[in-house]
């Protein structure tokens, strides 16, 4: 039975309802009198979007097992239901209690890129909830976040009250556990702060010289010093639902998912993820084949995918894939991998996921091979070129490459050799080959990887090279997909920003910046007039090269890998000297297996 705030005619005259209602299949009920600690996650952009995030089922039905606690979901609204709600002053409520968010005792919200922080400041307003943590009070909700963006926590502190920073499992169970005890926000926010991973701004004051050069921070007891990120050390025995919410409409990863393998060693130079997520752990061949045949049982969906940065790495991937096609083929239920390597053990596990469906295969080569050294993406011409022949022998027809431009040391003659790469590939496939889908975007520097002292491309550079890239590869078999540079500028600026960036933020809302992850709603101008008007120059944060001696604002989150690692990670990059995985060769004291106790070692070699 629905239980809507909104009555049937005003729901029906949005241009999907769907997105609104509850009870989808998957939906735990849960009482709202008899379940004290009400639980909101949040995802601050649409549906389609946010319920194709694996971590919204997953932290779902976690706290929904848990006694006394009760876990809705909420999304940031479309244009017309945001209007609808903004006119009849109708406060945005929750999926399934129908609930408005200032009810609950805590909103999660799930950082996973910088575009979406208007979003956040959006909700917070259409919930009737000051948007600065200094302004609410007892009777608000608490305030936390998480996700990805939240290794630089700074530019959104002034609107959250508490950062989760790395994985949440096992911190969430902690914070409920607090809250079970009834206490006031400042007591709670000093208990959180003693807790592994939670990162409490009012702790931390920042400092700038005369010049308004950040300098670091004061901080406050209890605060610890650094904030050091969550992991699940026992990723076999971590809590992962067999039941997983089947949505109305189609979203934009429609079926269930099972994480086999966290962290990843190769040490791609550009890439947070690969840096912020180690040590790395795997789950066993055992747990995914139980894991993915309950959820599709439980949900009936047509495929299940298998995720992780780099699935093939999982030391027992073709025993798993092996086996669960051997499964699902019967069923006519397609396995997806989230990213292939372009290597032959890629190309081999894809002679079993073809089985039921052929869809386009999705590989990143990135660059060409001096760059690839540079950025140390350790694949080869000779090994792309291969990947692709075997592919098209085994009848694929199609390919999506993700390339990046702008990539530190890159010269107008890379740009060229990618477009020869792409010629090279249309040629091997020949007669055989029907598209390729080009996915190029900027580089943009971010916090912790070695190239986070590294300055972005000017746009007017990024530009140039783009048209030059559009010159080269003109072919109707050819599908370019440029990223904005214009996005691209901003979203470095808010992920390299100090806390004063967080006043940016609230000036670009208050001007109507909002679903700016969204091309055709991003407003460039907005933003700059924003930076304006706030007296700070966004190029220091985007265009400049940092100096290592420079205290940079994310030093407060420690993520287990070093910043000696780092520097020396871009050192070598500038040398073009490529460093080995770990997992696969010696050890390369990046400092982040230590976490664990020793020295992680899981994978045999291969």
């Amino acid at each position: 039975m629905l239980n809507l705030p909104l009555e049937e005619e005003l729901l029906l005259s949005v241009q999907k309802p769907a997105r609104y209602i509850n009870s989808e299949w998957g939906c735990i009920p849960k009482s709202w009198q008899e379940n004290p600690i009400r639980f909101c996650l949040i995802y601050p952009d649409i549906y389609e979007i946010g319920m194709s995030n694996s971590a919204v089922h997953i932290l779902y039905y976690l706290l929904n097992n848990m006694d006394g606690v009760i876990c809705d979901r909420a999304f940031s609204p479309w244009f017309d239901m945001d209007t609808l709600l903004a006119s009849r002053n109708i406060p945005l409520f929750a999926l399934q209690t129908g609930k408005p968010l200032s009810e609950f005792t805590i909103l999660g919200f799930s950082l996973q890129h910088e575009l979406n922080y208007t979003n956040v400041l959006q909700i917070l307003h259409l919930a009737h909830i000051p948007l600065l943590s200094s302004q609410r009070t007892e009777e608000h909700p608490l305030i936390i976040a998480g996700g990805p963006a939240c290794f630089n926590p700074e530019p959104m502190a002034p609107f959250i009250d508490a950062f989760v920073i790395g994985e949440g499992e096992e911190v969430l169970k902690e914070i409920i556990e607090l809250l079970r005890d009834k206490k006031s926000k400042n007591e709670i926010l000093d208990a959180l702060t003693q807790i592994e991973g939670i990162y409490v701004p009012k702790n931390y004051e920042p400092l700038y010289n005369q010049a308004g050069d950040f300098r670091g921070f004061k901080v406050h007891p209890p605060a610890p010093e650094r904030v050091r990120k969550r992991i699940v050390k026992d990723l076999e025995n971590n809590f992962y639902p067999e039941q997983w919410i089947t949505p109305y409409i189609q979203v934009v990863h429609d079926r269930p998912a099972v994480e086999i393998l966290r962290g990843c060693t190769r040490g791609c130079r550009f890439c947070q993820a690969g840096m912020v997520t180690r040590p790395v752990r795997e789950l066993s061949a055992e747990k995914i084949i139980k894991l993915a045949s309950s959820l599709a049982s439980y949900t009936g969906s047509e495929e299940i995918s298998l995720i992780a940065l780099n699935p093939t790495d999982h030391s027992q991937i073709e025993e798993i894939v092996s086996r669960l096609s051997r499964l699902l083929f019967p069923l006519r239920i397609g396995l997806t991998l989230s990213s292939l390597r372009m290597d032959t053990l890629s190309v081999r596990i894809t002679e079993e996921i073809q089985r039921v469906r052929k869809s386009t295969l999705t590989f990143a080569p990135e660059t060409n091979q001096r760059l690839r050294n540079i950025i140390n993406k350790n694949i080869t011409d000779e090994e792309v070129f291969s990947a692709v022949e075997s592919a098209l022998s085994l009848g694929w027809s199609s390919f999506k490459f993700y390339l990046m431009i702008g990539l530190p040391e890159e010269k107008e003659e890379d740009i060229v050799e990618i477009a020869q790469l792409i010629k090279k590939i249309l040629q091997i496939g020949k007669g055989q080959l029907k598209r390729i889908h080009l996915s190029i975007s900027p580089f943009m520097p971010k916090p912790h990887t070695p190239f986070q002292w590294r300055p972005m491309l000017p746009i007017e550079e990024l530009e140039k090279r783009m048209k030059l890239l559009r010159k080269l590869l003109k072919d109707n078999r050819i599908d370019l997909d440029f990223h904005s540079p214009y996005m691209s500028f901003i979203e470095t600026a808010l992920a390299r920003g100090d806390r004063r960036t967080g006043n940016v933020i609230l000036r670009a809302w208050e001007k109507g910046c909002k679903m700016d992850s969204w091309e055709n709603y991003f407003d460039f101008s907005r933003w700059l007039s924003a930076f304006r008007e706030e007296n700070i120059d966004p190029n220091r944060y985007v265009l400049r090269e940092i100096p290592y001696e420079e205290p940079l604002p994310w030093d407060i989150v420690d993520t287990g890998v070093t910043k000696e690692f780092l520097i020396e990670e871009n050192e070598r990059a500038r040398k073009g000297i490529t460093t080995p995985d770990c997992r696969f060769a010696e050890c390369v004291q990046c400092g982040a297996c230590p976490i664990l106790g020793s020295r992680n070692k899981i994978a045999a070699r291969r």
